[in-house]
């Protein structure tokens, strides 16, 4: 007879549970196509009692693969192991890579070459002392601003954090554009954080109160079992919102809460999204355990947009798709950033 430890071992035992977690709880099946139970007679057969760990890790891997979500995450610690579903799963396959931060070594975007070509003089920065720091280790500013040109101002969010300074620091910001003409809000390169720091910044544009989304929890077995929706309203907040023309980029590295902030500014009438679909990982979510001491990602809610369209695995759509190559970035030339200057300045001509 095994012993206990060996049970909670046992490769068939982990893949049954791993594959009920998500049959249970995963909030995406329906608008996904996603058949679970055909994944599981095509996985389930690869897995025996003599599979190894390595084995196991890359099956139940490629099972997670088909969930296409950035959110869904499989990590071992002895040896250590991590598996990414997603796009984002292509930028770091493996344990060496995890920490490295969204928004880095990304090749379509730099936020350096912005600060040294086409801004104005001096750029201000807030919140260097972020629970983002803090994780990573180093200097991670969340706002980098300053006037891109004489009348055109320039906003970049590196990550939706510190919630209780947002909206101070953000009265700031639109302070600052009081008189601007139009102004850039780059979200290239948003790592996500929390959706309702996300809604505190797009209250700071609205013109009135408009619904941009709804959630639901998964809240029974079948797939389609879900909680009462929640309603998400932008409404003017702040001593002054700004209104006049504003060009949003963003790009597949705009992650979770920044796919919920393009949702949120794609409402306004004044607001034009240029650049690429955004990441697509929009559900909250929570991690639990496998039998063998396994860690997993499971995102449990079903996002929708104001038409009641689910973007997951998607990304939002960019009103005008413009793309920059790592050649563009390597020749100190940012294409999107000029475009959404041009569209500005075009707007005010």
């Amino acid at each position: 007879m095994k012993d206990s430890k060996r049970t909670l071992e046992d490769p068939v035992l982990n893949f049954e549970a791993l594959w009920r977690m998500f049959d249970r709880n995963y909030g995406c099946f329906t608008p996904k196509k996603i058949d679970w139970h055909l994944l599981y007679r095509t996985y389930r057969p690869l897995v025996t009692e003599k599979t190894n760990d390595a084995e196991l890790f890359s099956v139940m891997s490629n099972l997670l693969e088909h969930l296409n979500d950035n959110h869904v995450k499989l990590q071992a610690k002895d040896p250590p192991r991590f598996f990414r579903s997603g796009i984002l799963g292509n930028i770091n396959r493996d344990e060496k890579n995890r920490h490295i931060p969204v928004g880095y070594n990304i090749p379509d975007f730099s936020l350096d070459l912005i600060k040294k070509k086409y801004l104005c003089g001096k750029f201000e920065e807030r919140l260097s002392g972020t629970k983002l720091a803090a994780y990573f280790g180093g200097d991670f500013p969340l706002y980098t601003f300053s006037w891109i040109t004489p009348d055109i101002g320039y906003l970049h969010i590196r990550n939706f954090d510190e919630e209780e300074k947002t909206a101070e620091i953000m009265d700031e910001i639109v302070a600052e554009f009081k008189d601007a003409k139009g102004m850039i809000v780059d979200v290239r390169g948003n790592g996500g954080g929390w959706d309702p720091v996300a809604k505190a910044i797009a209250d700071r544009f609205a013109d009135r109160k408009r619904l941009f989304m709804t959630t639901q929890t998964r809240n029974g077995p079948d797939p389609d079992d879900f909680s009462k929706p929640r309603y998400w309203y932008t409404e003017p907040k702040g001593p002054r919102q700004f209104r006049k023309p504003v060009v949003m980029t963003t790009h597949r590295w705009t992650i979770s809460a920044g796919d919920v902030f393009v949702l949120a500014m794609r409402v306004f009438p004044h607001i034009i999204n240029l650049g690429e679909f955004t990441s697509g990982a929009y559900s909250d979510e929570y991690w639990d355990k496998l039998p063998n001491g396994w860690n997993i990602c499971i995102c449990n809610m079903l996002y929708l947009d104001h038409e009641e369209r689910c973007w997951e695995g998607i990304g939002t759509p960019p009103h005008m798709r413009m793309v920059n190559t790592h050649e563009d970035i390597l020749r100190l030339h940012d294409r999107v950033l000029e475009r959404a200057l041009d569209i500005l300045k075009a707007a005010n001509s």
